[in-house]
């Protein structure tokens, strides 16, 4: 099983890196290069950015058992939070947004929560709190009802000062 979170700006079909862009048909392509090379079993895809539902809307196909959740539909934009007057670190602001809201709702909810729940329940329960854009799903809906703690994983769970040392 697999996770991938990737936050960035987007554009219709497309996504950023620093300088560069990923296409709606590339990253199509790479996703079903890796299913037919049997590199997961199951994937789930969490996109920040804006448009990011062009990215899955018209490419993605149900057979790749790829369950992807996109911050905003395929037309509008995503948005920051804990931005001024909500910055604060220890009492400083920061003068900074400190977070995108679908990223921000979606690992809020993991942490209050748990990884026990669904992807279907964490879906449903982030779509409701990302109030600024329109929270979209796409692909395999067939693994819905599994635990995000089975792709999130669960630090609790795992020996992870290596991770902080």
């Amino acid at each position: 099983k697999v996770f991938i979170n990737f936050v960035d700006h987007g554009a219709p079909g497309l996504i950023a890196f620093p300088s560069k862009f990923l296409y709606a048909d590339d990253l199509n392509a790479a996703l079903t290069d890796m299913h037919s090379k049997k590199m997961y079993d199951q994937l789930v895809f969490y996109l920040e950015a804006c448009e990011s539902g062009s990215m899955f809307a018209t490419t993605l196909k149900e057979d790749l058992n790829i369950y992807a959740v996109t911050a905003a539909d395929p037309n509008e934009s995503s948005w920051a939070t804990y931005c001024p007057p909500n910055d604060k670190v220890k009492g400083k602001s920061l003068n900074s947004c400190l977070g995108d809201l679908f990223s921000v709702k979606w690992m809020e909810n993991s942490d209050k929560v748990g990884l026990q729940q669904t992807l279907e329940k964490q879906f449903a329960t982030v779509k409701t709190e990302t109030t600024r854009s329109h929270v979209e799903r796409y692909g395999a809906m067939s693994f819905a009802s599994e635990p995000t703690g089975d792709f999130q994983g669960d630090m609790a769970a795992t020996n992870s000062a290596w991770l902080f040392s």
